[in-house]
């Protein structure tokens, strides 16, 4: 495959810039602007994934939008184990005793 120039990488990143800040669908943009639907869609997926492999990694951490996933911060070192705490997205904390079974785990993670 031919790796194209930097001139063109520009030109694609002006094009999907111009479409962020259009308040339309990719479709209907590329409608009004005469261009290449699928390839606004490639260009617009590959820049948003180097955008994510170039952020710093405090960036990375903070959510774009709600998710069903909660982050769990887990210890470097860990020197004594006896448990863990579950902290709800309302705040409402959890602590889990060494040994607690994963169908209770489950039960309570569903919970919220």
């Amino acid at each position: 495959m031919k790796k194209k120039s930097p001139q063109y990488r520009q030109k694609m990143q002006e094009l999907v810039e111009s479409w962020k800040q259009s308040d339309l669908s990719q479709k209907a943009f590329c409608t009004l602007k005469n261009a290449n639907y699928e390839k606004l869609r490639y260009w617009s997926n590959k820049l948003k994934m180097n955008d994510k492999v170039t952020m710093p990694q405090s960036t990375l951490n903070q959510p774009e939008e709600v998710s069903d996933f909660i982050p769990i911060e887990v210890p470097i070192k860990i020197n004594d184990f006896s448990g863990f705490e579950l902290t709800y997205p309302n705040q409402v904390k959890l602590n889990c005793p060494l040994g607690t079974d994963i169908t209770t785990l489950k039960t309570l993670i569903k919970l919220f």
